[in-house]
């Protein structure tokens, strides 16, 4: 484990070497690596440097924006990543499926259920996206966090599709949080196999 964490830090202190050296050289004006270096930041934890080269690009597409969503879902800030989702919303980018899984996930860890139940209802007639087995497994998994049991059963048996193992697994595992032993014997005795 140790030599893992090492391996990071000095990947991590690489990453910030090559952006430096893109900073120098006027590199970050190219979509591409300005977009790269938000994604580095982000997914190592760095949201404030992430923030830093993300607004100082001058145009934004969601390639760009959905690693500032997935980011600060991933690291336990989902209103942060709501507020983007809305600036990003408001900036008039066009949205994808990846966007929605941020910042549905996001919703899902924050506890921000019933903004995430709004977004996931307005992905298709609002922003031409249609839900895909991971966004209903976030809206399971957040109804299941938030120990709204009944309710994240019930939004399983209405997907159009077949639920994922994820799915179950999220309603299963509260309802041993919330010691719902009752439901938990359900589930498994009807979808155990």
């Amino acid at each position: 484990m140790k030599e893992v964490s090492s391996r990071y830090r000095r990947s991590i202190r690489r990453g910030k070497e090559i952006h430096g050296f893109l900073l120098r050289h006027l590199f970050l004006e190219d979509e591409t690596v300005s977009t790269a270096s938000v994604f580095m930041y982000a997914k190592c934890g760095d949201l404030e440097l992430s923030r830093r080269v993300f607004f100082m690009m001058p145009k934004k597409d969601a390639i760009a924006w959905n690693p500032m969503i997935i980011g600060n879902s991933m690291h336990g800030k989902g209103e942060e990543a709501l507020l983007l989702f809305r600036e990003m919303v408001s900036s008039g980018v066009k949205r994808n499926s990846v966007t929605f899984t941020g910042v549905l996930s996001g919703c899902s860890h924050s506890r921000l259920v019933d903004e995430g139940l709004m977004i996931f209802y307005s992905m298709s007639k609002e922003h031409g996206v249609e839900p895909d087995a991971e966004h209903y497994s976030c809206v399971v998994d957040a109804l299941s966090r938030a120990g709204r049991l009944e309710q994240a059963y019930n939004f399983i048996q209405n997907m159009p599709m077949k639920a994922s193992a994820g799915a179950w697994g999220a309603l299963l595992g509260a309802c041993r949080v919330y010691k719902n032993v009752e439901m938990a014997r359900a589930l498994e005795n009807n979808y155990g196999d």
